[in-house]
């Protein structure tokens, strides 16, 4: 490959999570980069991250929002609930049934939107290849928007069920 490609990853996982998801595809970002290629992720929020950033020559993005921490207590008294907390969790508990009805087949569902908001604002940028990956559901319905709506013959598109330990120079092969 000698002529500087531009790829999108769309992985709701990447750095500084610590994740197999993650690792794999910052490795490859990164030697994408090293190469002279230009790489842009999409990726979920964090707290303590920025939205947008350049970590190690890649450009990323992150969308969507991001649940409240869960906090944790060593108290040993039972927890109050004022009556707006105890509406919340009466409402939850009815609706409850019918979201697993409904349910979408992976946890990532609400970055969905959020995602296909960002490629749609990235379909003019001329992207050689954009990669999707599993497991993240939204990753590749958000891919599957961009080459439709760029409309690019040129632009090949990977939805990558890979084996996260595949490239790790640390862990052993498992594949």
């Amino acid at each position: 490959m000698s002529d500087c490609i531009k790829v999108l990853i769309i992985n709701y996982f990447y750095p500084p999570v610590v994740d197999a998801h993650a690792y794999r595809w910052e490795q490859i970002a990164r030697h994408w980069v090293e190469q002279g290629h230009q790489v842009d992720v999409i990726s979920g929020r964090l707290y303590d991250a920025a939205d947008r950033s350049i970590q190690d020559g890649v450009n990323v993005t992150r969308v969507g929002f991001v649940a409240r921490p869960t906090m944790h207590s060593t108290s040993s008294r039972p927890r109050v609930m004022n009556m707006q907390t105890r509406l919340k969790s009466f409402v939850l508990n009815v609706l409850r049934p019918l979201y697993r009805k409904l349910y979408w087949p992976d946890a990532w569902w609400h970055w969905w939107p959020y995602a296909v908001r960002e490629v749609l604002g990235r379909k003019h940028q001329g992207y050689d290849l954009i990669i999707s990956y599993s497991p993240c559901l939204g990753a590749h319905l958000a891919a599957a928007v961009l080459k439709r709506s760029a409309k690019s013959a040129e632009m090949t598109w990977i939805a990558d069920y890979g084996d996260p330990f595949s490239i790790s120079s640390t862990m052993p092969p498992n594949n």
